[in-house]
């Protein structure tokens, strides 16, 4: 059996996201377990110093002793491969918000992805927020442009929505438009969902919501949830 996956709702690296994170390396195999945080959505933006700086202090006050983040910016990086041996290594990657079409753009078909997925097989816990989940799922909504594209797959038949409790509602009705018999997950910021397969639970101070042939569920924090009934 592979590892889990953290899909976060945004605002990650702050207080608030104890619950999610604590229990993420709890299941990576604790504090001696080695830690790679992924700042590459923010390569867009000039946000990879920030990241990497908010993930790795962010890990370690959890207790982690053994946290780096991973200089990977861009699609050239991500075919490095000695970062992706690096990647194959670690037992828990985190991947930072910012753009997700930058960091879907960057992994996808690349040596640093096939790594991630090698080091999930291999039971690692995986994943990330805002953008570093959106670009998990079958599907992926770039909020520049409106239109959906195919993501990096880990989630069958699902698209991400987070910042719920925000702007992310927002774009449920172009969602639900283009894809609606795929499932739409809401995640509220510093809430996250942790789980495989069909069988997740919530963690946070907070919501998720998803909408199942166009109908919504919510789940609070602290309930086990499954994807599909």
């Amino acid at each position: 059996m592979g590892g889990l996956i953290i899909l976060g709702g945004g605002a990650e690296f702050q207080k608030g996201n104890e619950q999610a994170d604590q229990y993420a390396l709890q299941q990576a195999g604790g504090p001696a377990s080695p830690v790679v945080i992924l700042p590459t959505a923010g390569g867009a933006d000039g946000g990879i110093s920030m990241a990497s700086r908010n993930g790795v202090e962010w890990f370690r006050s959890l207790g982690a002793r053994h946290v780096e983040a991973l200089p990977l910016t861009n699609r050239t990086d991500a075919t490095n491969p000695e970062l992706a041996a690096r990647l194959v290594g670690a037992k828990l990657i985190y991947m930072a918000g910012g753009n997700p079409v930058h960091l879907l753009e960057a992994l996808e078909g690349s040596k640093c992805w096939e790594a991630i997925q090698a080091a999930l097989t291999n039971g690692a816990v995986v994943g990330g927020a805002s953008a570093g989940a959106m670009v998990l799922m079958e599907y992926l909504y770039d909020p520049s442009s409106g239109k959906v594209r195919p993501g990096l797959g880990l989630v069958p038949g699902a698209v991400f929505a987070p910042h719920f409790n925000s702007f992310g509602k927002k774009w449920v009705p172009q969602l639900q438009a283009a894809l609606p018999h795929s499932l739409l997950i809401g995640v509220d910021e510093k809430v996250a969902i942790i789980g495989q397969d069909n069988n997740w639970q919530v963690y946070g101070r907070g919501w998720i919501t998803i909408y199942r042939q166009g109908k919504p569920f919510k789940y609070q924090g602290g309930q086990p949830f499954k994807l599909v009934p």
